[in-house]
């Protein structure tokens, strides 16, 4: 007897088997995975492993401790086991044999002489459900586990818990598993290194901030080399003016370094798909690339210079405690020492070294949010030739260094400096408890005995007026750069 798919699914009884075995699992149950050494010994001495070991329960008969032996072609049933399993006698002659019990005498199973083997007539036994419900396709077992996966249902199946028929070369896609837990594709890591210098350029923007800085600015933009890893940072008040620094920043490039922007790649923003600004990247041959929608990863090289510009930004201002209508000051000070700092994608090679083929000078470098001093000329000669400011970082139009005072909230741009690094204004204020504002209770510190810069020596400021201008002093307001 042969199913659709030409295998023998009929039983036949043996009286030369000591056990029952067939080539497959799938009508066993108490089904159990064999791991001992034992084998199976067949008429040509050869040995044949078995996979599993269970019983046979839809039958009248008991058939127990049947024996998955997969390289077998015919299912046997043991003459000695039937008898002592199911108490009864086994009468052959030459058209068949009769299985009978032996007390009653009642007829069991019976079966016919085919081609000299003894045959079981009912084949229910194992051919209503074996190979053709259990020796299945991919896509049937697929669907029958709950849309398994094809790695777990290898695994199934190298573990003699399925019999699958056949595997397609060619992946199938399931439609429905794309629509239940369709999820994104895996990025590879790539570092490419363009070999020209500011070849490509990436580019994104940031934004809103919740909070204005002093001079209004709610947004950023970085330009990162893909040569040098050198990153500018342009902050704006607005996204519109993302053009018109871009112009600033091209032209730049080009009256600087000589160089032409031949890539430009960026996200989908909308101050990236503007009709004036595309067409300026036509009318210079810059090639765009933007990354597909909801696929950050295509953007990552300036990606993943936002979040280390806003992560160490943060840290700066957590550590000097400083205010955070400060942190333009914070981003600009962070993108000016990333670009001195070692880069892994550049074997450590530094961005500022790569661009310029010159040396830092780390010497220049101070604690951001420290106690300092700027030289300030006094009006007379016996006003203060300088007043307690809070170092905000490194000025890009000056070989200087950048002073707060925060009783005029005004910036101090000036090379003669002196620096107390070990002296945070900010945070020495909190440990002292006050429960006033950071702000009134620094000035409280600094200034309770100076002498406002803009007056005469003779005005003085007074506990009194600190208090009097408390609102005023909270509020961020534009500041001033007096160039000293």
């Amino acid at each position: 007897m042969q199913n659709t798919t030409g295998e023998d699914v009929a039983m036949y009884v043996d009286s030369g088997a000591t056990t029952h075995m067939t080539n497959t699992s799938g009508n066993l149950s108490d089904l159990q995975i064999y791991n001992g050494t034992d084998k199976i010994i067949v008429g040509n001495g050869e040995q044949l492993a078995f996979t599993h070991v269970g019983n046979l329960n839809k039958s009248d008969l008991k058939v127990k401790d049947i024996l998955v032996v997969s390289k077998i072609t015919k299912n046997l049933l043991s003459v000695s086991k039937l008898a002592k399993d199911n108490s009864a006698t086994l009468e052959f002659d030459e058209f068949g044999f009769l299985i009978k019990d032996k007390k009653s005498g009642t007829p069991l199973a019976k079966g016919s002489n085919a081609g000299g083997l003894y045959q079981r007539e009912d084949n229910n036994l194992f051919a209503l459900t074996t190979t053709q419900d259990w020796k299945k396709s991919k896509s049937i077992w697929h669907s029958r586990l709950g849309h398994l996966s094809l790695k777990s249902l290898k695994n199934s199946s190298s573990n003699k818990c399925i019999d699958v028929r056949s595997w397609n070369k060619v992946p199938s896609i399931c439609t429905s598993c794309q629509l239940g837990k369709s999820c994104k594709l895996s990025f590879e890591l790539r570092n490419k290194i363009e070999q020209i210098l500011l070849h490509k350029i990436h580019c994104d923007l940031w934004g809103p901030k919740p909070i204005e800085s002093s001079q209004h600015m709610k947004y950023y933009v970085i330009f990162v080399d893909n040569n040098t890893r050198y990153t500018s940072l342009y902050p704006l008040k607005k996204k519109f003016e993302f053009f018109e620094v871009f112009l600033k920043f091209q032209q730049m490039v080009e009256r600087q370094f000589s160089k032409p922007i031949k890539i430009f790649q960026c996200d989908g923003g909308g101050e990236f798909i503007q009709t004036e600004f595309v067409k300026h990247l036509e009318n210079y041959a810059i090639i765009r690339q933007i990354s597909c929608p909801h696929t950050p990863e295509q953007n990552g090289v300036s990606e993943r210079k936002h979040r280390h510009i806003v992560e160490t930004s943060l840290k700066l201002l957590f550590h000097a405690k400083l205010p955070q209508f400060l942190w333009v000051e914070a981003f600009l000070t962070i993108a000016f020492l990333i670009n001195r700092m070692p880069s892994l994608v550049l074997k450590n090679g530094i961005p500022f070294v790569k661009l310029f083929s010159a040396s830092p000078d780390y010497n220049s470098l101070k604690v951001f949010g420290c106690k300092c001093y700027p030289y300030l000329k006094g009006k007379t000669k016996f006003s203060p030739k300088t007043y307690p400011c809070i170092f905000i970082g490194y000025s890009s139009l000056h070989k200087g260094y950048r002073c707060y005072h925060p009783q005029t909230r005004r910036v101090y741009v000036s090379r003669h400096v002196i620096f107390d690094e070990l002296a945070l204004p900010y945070v020495q204020t909190d440990k002292r408890n006050i429960n006033v504002s950071p702000h009134l209770a620094t000035f409280l510190e600094f200034f309770s005995t100076v002498q406002n810069p803009d007056t005469s020596s003779s005005d003085t400021i007074t506990l009194g007026e600190m208090l009097d201008n408390l609102t005023e002093t909270i509020a961020p307001a534009t500041i001033t750069v007096v160039d000293t």
